[in-house]
């Protein structure tokens, strides 16, 4: 074989694996610019629910009437996590329970609006009815619930798929704190989602177990047994006779 057919083997052999190299990094980018992109649609629509939440949280009906005119601005907003459903290849319960939560807490929206126009007219008009006879209450835990839970579900799904970081944001933010829910009224919520509002299961894999309402419930409850822990220390490290006249 003369020097000229070796070169040309050679540089056969160059180019071949040239594109090769070409192909693997093409398809790296291609992998790479697709996980960006799917990290990109988490996190706007994690951001979401957290500002839909926020927002929800500081303006609880029992703070009074400028609290209940403030919540006509608070409605909850959808975009991005509608967006992350129709971008994303997500698991099958967890799309089918966005899709049911995001529907449904339009409705208790459009609901509890309803009743803001009678407990708490715009124009300043008298109620129809007192705030104290109404279950506007009861209508706007349920409402943080949702947003809730729906920040909790994104976060996981971002944790699940190695973005970590981004998911323990729901950890340290104090409108993600769960609340306690009045004697009875998270059995018949239940039962209201399952039997007239058609809620799917809740997602099975472990990665969402954190956001079921059982998890919530329990820390809701560890929450308040140690807050009223620490009021008992405060009170009981109080010198005698402390604000006595």
């Amino acid at each position: 074989m003369d020097s000229g057919t070796l070169v040309l083997a050679f540089a056969t052999v160059v180019l071949a694996c040239a594109t090769v190299w070409l192909a693997v990094e093409q398809r790296r980018a291609r992998i790479e610019a697709g996980h960006a992109r799917v990290r990109t649609a988490l996190r706007a629509a994690l951001g979401e629910q957290l500002e839909n939440a926020r927002r929800w949280h500081a303006r609880d009906p029992s703070r009074g009437n400028d609290a209940l005119q403030s919540l006509r601005s608070a409605g909850p907003t959808f975009e991005a996590t509608a967006r992350l459903l129709s971008e994303v290849d997500l698991p099958a319960e967890l799309a089918a329970y966005l899709l049911w939560l995001i529907g449904d807490t339009r409705r208790a929206w459009d609901t509890f609006r309803a009743l803001l126009d009678r407990i708490a007219p715009a124009d300043g008009s008298v109620p129809t009815i007192h705030p104290s006879n109404s279950n506007a209450g009861n209508d706007w835990r349920l409402i943080l619930e949702r947003l809730q839970v729906a920040a909790c579900l994104v976060a996981a799904e971002a944790s699940r798929r190695g973005y970590g970081v981004d998911g323990a944001i729901v950890d340290h933010v104090r409108w993600e704190l769960p609340q306690v829910w009045p004697e009875r009224m998270r059995v018949l919520t239940q039962v209201s989602e399952s039997t007239y509002f058609e809620a799917p299961p809740f997602p099975s894999d472990p990665a969402y177990a954190t956001c079921s309402a059982g998890a919530r419930d329990l820390k809701a409850s560890d929450l308040r047994a140690a807050a009223q822990s620490s009021l008992h220390t405060f009170i009981d490290g109080m010198p005698h006779g402390f604000g006595e006249v």
